[in-house]
């Protein structure tokens, strides 16, 4: 499972149900942009990003970052 696309393995276990809740995740950047003003009141600092394609990086992490400022 961990070899396979980050988007394939997040449907594997959003199918799972309770008590596994996925994160808010989306590919539109309009739809980010909405999220991320929207929640930052609530105390989001920023957004995380990745690509789809992405595998499950056993024993590192792999961090993608994304400016917390947007133009």
């Amino acid at each position: 499972m961990a070899a396979r696309p980050y988007t394939e393995r997040r449907a594997v276990l959003a199918a799972i149900g309770p008590p596994l809740q996925p994160v808010l995740a989306t590919a539109d950047r309009d739809t980010a942009l909405q999220w991320y003003e929207t929640l930052q009141p609530q105390g989001v600092e920023g957004i995380v990003a990745k690509p789809g394609r992405s595998p499950y990086p056993f024993g590192a992490r792999t961090v993608w970052c994304v400016d917390c400022t947007i133009w």
